[in-house]
């Protein structure tokens, strides 16, 4: 298998710098025979990459520990399912899956585009080669993924104990992977567009609906990747702030704000110079956050200098920056734009200030996540920026587009009236107004939490009932479909103001603790009562599983059991918590052991009551369906040509000649 795949990415490396070329040399209309080739050779591609990963996978899979990466990350008492999720444990053998998923886009874009193929297209078939091509580097050189061993140890260290504690890393990284690796379509595209001066308007059509699966991509990845930190790691949060979940927000944001000024170039015309900037951005932050988290800069600003593979990142990320930000310099007289806002009260100018908010949080979260690597670097001091900052920078930015949300769909295009908005915005403000208000009388004394929620409120019963009154004056799904883009932009909204009061509720109003329970004895947690009954041990194969029994009685006097757990594996130096959750619509008792004391006779449980929580997950699937909704083709009527009516052929076609 190490010699397979060794000379699969050694072949796959080949093939791309082929097609790259080919791809280039295509963009002739003399060369349309190049451009045949680079289609093929991106399924050319796609087979090999694809073999390799299936050599990767057996090796794992067979225990065959002469190959390192096999040795370092899996075992023989690692099941069968988390050996499989090996192939994505670590940074080498990431970087297979990472190959396969670009090589996939790669050719869906050849397969979309094998008949009608936009102005641009060869070029950005090169440029997602070249793209492939620096991955491809990687695997074949500072990265080795199939490198053996002189000797094969009887047993390998297997995988780190977060991959193999739940089964959602099966499919957060992958999605994460097809969110960020997936921008190298649009930023193909965008340079494209700028090294062949073709329209502007074109390009961006082009890309629209690739753009949305993206961002859907990113979106399942982020609210999975929050998931699993919320049902896994014990603390009862579900982000951080850490570096590696900033690096994935902030492409997030950056596409957010594409997508939103898109329909100010398609409606007015305007935001053309902005769009090219923001595609780049985003292909950008994406590869500055693989440079973060792979290239040993998270670890330390002096482990990078003895990395072999972030130097790498870093030149590829210069590159990127330099030439997508030259040429857009070099395009200037074509990406300035005429039109201009005709009023402040119009959609138009809610999609700016959009646009705006949405990068001041981009450069905050940057912020806040590059300083302590830049003062190490230069000051060889070790700081942290933590939740505080973040939270108290991020969080005026929020609201503000919470309200930009709950007002700019309601606005008509170009120029309204005060009156007409106004009436527009009577019932929404009425509903956010009385929820503040009893949330006031009820006790809130946080601020921030009674305006968010009752921004939160303005959102979903404004966007809401604009919702409604399409769906019912259209009718029927087929029509709802044809006006798919407006629907699922307007459900995104009402699912990120759902996600918003679940964060908001979850933050400012749950209630934390912590009690020590001897075996039979009882504590009182925000109208609960716990009881420790006692500890089981559970010896694995991977792992041994010391599981707290816990008897909790309600207000009502009904009984549940909780069965929190810390899990021991040896390749572990300390215990990993899993916690238990009874969890409900309006809010979660949540469990996790913090220690046992007395070989299990007493434990010290961290409980909490967390209301909203489960919000987030309710507004992310709705921002996901409105992202599939809006993202949904349309088919085109093609209207019949009466000169091919009879399925003849006119001249002008059938003689070659040009019309």
């Amino acid at each position: 298998m190490a010699h397979l795949g060794q000379l699969g990415l050694l072949l796959a490396l080949a093939l791309a710098a082929y097609g790259m070329v080919a791809a280039f040399a295509g963009a002739s209309p003399r060369r349309a025979a190049w451009l045949e080739s680079a289609r093929l050779a991106a399924f050319a591609v796609l087979l090999v990459v694809l073999v390799v990963n299936a050599a990767m996978l057996i090796a794992l899979l067979t225990d065959d520990f002469s190959v390192r990466y096999v040795a370092e990350n899996s075992s023989t008492a690692t099941p069968v399912f988390f050996k499989t999720l090996s192939l994505w444990a670590s940074d080498d053998g990431s970087l297979l899956l990472w190959n396969l998923v670009l090589a996939g886009y790669g050719a869906a874009v050849a397969w979309r585009f094998r008949r009608d193929r936009p102005a641009g297209f060869p070029v950005a078939l090169g440029v997602m080669f070249l793209v492939q091509s620096f991955y491809l580097l990687l695997v074949n050189g500072p990265s080795r993924p199939f490198a053996t061993l002189a000797t094969a140890p009887l047993d390998g260290r297997g995988p780190a104990p977060l991959l193999q504690n739940h089964p959602l890393m099966a499919v957060h990284p992958p999605f994460l992977y097809l969110g960020f690796i997936g921008f190298t379509v649009p930023f193909a595209f965008a340079i494209a567009s700028l090294v062949s001066g073709s329209q502007p308007d074109r390009w961006v059509e082009v890309i629209r609906g690739w753009t949305i699966a993206v961002w859907t991509f990113l979106t399942v990845g982020l609210a999975l990747g929050a998931l699993w930190s919320y049902s896994v790691l014990g603390w009862g949060g579900y982000w951080a702030w850490d570096p590696v979940e900033n690096v994935a927000l902030l492409p997030w944001l950056v596409a957010t704000a594409f997508l939103h000024s898109v329909m100010l170039q398609r409606r007015s015309g305007m935001a053309t110079l902005w769009n090219v900037g923001l595609v780049i951005g985003a292909f950008a932050l994406t590869t500055f956050g693989t440079f973060l988290t792979r290239g040993s800069v998270l670890t330390s600003i002096h482990a990078f200098a003895d990395s072999s593979i972030g130097p790498a990142y870093l030149t590829f990320l210069t590159v990127v920056l330099l030439g997508g930000f030259g040429l857009v310099v070099w395009r200037l007289p074509l990406l300035r734009s005429p039109a201009r806002m005709d009023s402040l009260l119009s959609r138009e100018a809610a999609l700016v200030g959009n646009n705006v908010l949405l990068l001041a949080a981009t450069g905050i979260v940057l912020l806040g996540t590059v300083f302590p690597m830049v003062a190490e670097a230069l000051f060889d001091e070790q700081l942290t920026v933590g939740r505080p900052y973040f939270e108290s920078a991020v969080t005026p930015v929020f609201l503000l587009l919470l309200l930009l949300m709950g007002v700019g769909p309601l606005l008509p295009w170009r120029r309204g009236t005060p009156g007409r908005a106004l009436q527009r915005l009577r019932l929404p403000a009425v509903a956010a107004a009385l929820l503040m208000v009893v949330l006031t009388l009820a006790g809130v004394r946080s601020t921030g939490a009674v305006v968010g929620l009752g921004l939160a409120a303005l959102v979903v019963v404004g966007t809401g009932r604009e919702l409604v009154r399409g769906v019912r004056r259209d009718g029927g799904a087929r029509r709802v479909l044809r006006g798919s883009r407006r629907y699922g932009g307007l459900l995104v909204h009402v699912g990120l103001a759902i996600l918003a009061a679940g964060v908001i509720a979850s933050s400012a109003l749950g209630q934390e603790g912590e009690v020590t329970l001897a075996k039979g004895e009882t504590a009182t947690f925000a109208g609960h009562e716990l009881r420790y009954d006692g500890l089981q041990t559970d010896r694995q194969p991977n792992r041994t599983v010391l599981t707290v029994a816990l008897t909790v009685t309600g207000g009502g006097g009904d009984e549940l059991r909780l069965d929190p757990r810390l899990n021991l594996y040896p390749a572990a130096s300390e215990p990993i918590a899993s916690p238990a959750i009874d969890r409900g619509p309006v809010w979660d008792l949540y469990t996790s052991v913090i220690s046992l004391q007395d070989n299990g006779d007493s434990a010290t449980i961290r409980v909490l009551h967390t209301p909203g929580v489960n919000w987030l997950w309710l507004g992310a699937l709705l921002m996901v369906l409105g992202g599939v909704l809006a993202g949904w083709p349309r088919r085109v009527r093609r209207r019949r040509d009466p000169a091919t009516a009879d399925g003849h052929v006119p001249p002008v076609v059938a003689t070659g000649a040009r019309p």
